[in-house]
């Protein structure tokens, strides 16, 4: 009643309610609801309120009271993840990042990379100082990475934060995101999303250390990033994303394990 729309079937449901809409002028757009007082969602319509479409789907209406927003609905809508050639997918992954990072020196408004990292030091103080559950090794390195990487004065950017392929969609506009986080960090962090998870992106590759590897020469070469720094990124960020669902599920994703393990020979 409040935005003059027709609400169908909703779509596959995870966490929030995201279903299809109809106007009352017959344009289609995208119902989302979220729970009432929840920083993720209203992180999310923050940012896309900030780019206003530039990169990402356009958020067309917020009622900030309620979790609920309105946003454009995209055709065809198919995500990145059906499309198997690494030089058409980076292009658009390039394409999306270059639009949507935006130069930002307040961070009041959302968290940094650097916050993320402090989940390693959780892992370490509820397992004495130790790596708990994870190789030593890789912990380690993961957490080097980010205190290295986040103690910069370089220029900060506001990144989508969860950048994965099925968070990319075809539209009528060309590539858009969806689903952002809202993080603060370098530029170079944006880039680990896409790339963090072989055994599972790459599920039936025979070899998946070649085809990642090409991946980041790829992607690096067409945002002029330094490569070191974009597997890097991807490297901590797979452990980071095991650390995060032993969190939550009290159980570790052998996925991002296997996947930490390939990029750290690699790297």
């Amino acid at each position: 009643e409040k935005w003059g729309m027709r609400v169908g079937e909703p779509f596959v449901l995870s966490y929030n309610y995201v279903a299809p809409a109809v106007k009352i002028d017959g344009s289609g757009v995208v119902l989302k609801i979220g729970f009432p007082g929840d920083l993720v969602f209203l992180h999310e319509a923050k940012v896309l309120q900030m780019l206003d479409g530039r990169g990402m789907v356009r958020l067309l209406e917020v009622d900030w009271n309620n979790a609920a927003m309105l946003l454009e609905r995209v055709e065809p809508g198919i995500s990145l993840k059906a499309d198997d050639d690494d030089d058409r997918v980076m292009s658009a992954v390039a394409t999306v990042i270059q639009e949507i990072a935006w130069p930002i020196g307040d961070t009041a408004h959302f968290q940094t990379v650097a916050q993320l990292g402090e989940a390693f030091q959780r892992v370490r103080e509820k397992h004495n100082g130790s790596s708990g559950p994870f190789a030593e090794g890789l912990l380690h390195r993961a957490e080097s990475i980010f205190k290295e990487y986040t103690a910069t004065t370089e220029q900060q950017y506001l990144l989508h934060g969860d950048l994965h392929n099925d968070n990319i969609l075809s539209s009528q506009r060309g590539w858009l995101a969806i689903d952002p986080k809202g993080v603060i960090g370098p530029r170079e962090y944006e880039t680990a999303a896409f790339l963090r998870n072989p055994f599972y992106d790459l599920a039936n590759e025979t070899h998946r250390k070649e085809r990642v590897t090409r991946r980041i020469d790829l992607l690096s070469e067409k945002l002029h990033f330094d490569k070191e720094k974009v597997l890097n990124w991807t490297f901590a960020q797979a452990m980071l994303s095991a650390v995060w669902t032993l969190e939550d599920h009290g159980e570790i994703n052998t996925n991002y394990v296997q996947s930490a393990q390939l990029l750290s020979e690699i790297i």
